[in-house]
């Protein structure tokens, strides 16, 4: 599986989800991924890892 998104803590003790090529908190929902606790920022990585392999694996094929 190809990764693009994880996850890191904030200052504030808060999580975020980041894209890992751009350096940038990831949006979903035209919404950043911020502001969570470690098990929904865990659960999000998985879902646009997700969302980012089925894209990828589209312009394979």
């Amino acid at each position: 599986m190809r990764f693009r998104y994880d996850m890191k803590k904030l200052p504030t003790g808060s999580w975020c989800v980041y894209d890992i090529i751009t350096g940038a908190i990831a949006k979903h929902n035209g919404k950043e991924v911020i502001g969570l606790n470690i098990v929904e920022t865990d659960n999000m990585v998985d879902h646009l890892n997700m969302i980012y392999q089925n894209d990828f694996s589209r312009t394979l094929h």
